[in-house]
């Protein structure tokens, strides 16, 4: 169940996380920060982050 609560309740989640004490402290921290609203635009974000997956590109 906790695996799907993610989706539907992302701030939820984020608390549930922050209550593992095997966590890194950089993870912690970085969740300690509040989510932003579902309704912000974009463009009203101070930071946009995109994540490339790279995951098999091998520089050999």
């Amino acid at each position: 169940m906790i695996e799907k609560i993610h989706r539907l309740f992302p701030e939820r989640y984020r608390q549930y996380l922050l209550n593992n004490d095997e966590l890194p402290n950089a993870l912690k921290h970085y969740l300690s920060y509040p989510l932003i609203s579902k309704q912000t635009l974009i463009k009203d974000i101070e930071f946009l982050v995109l994540d490339f997956e790279t995951t098999g590109l091998s520089a050999k």
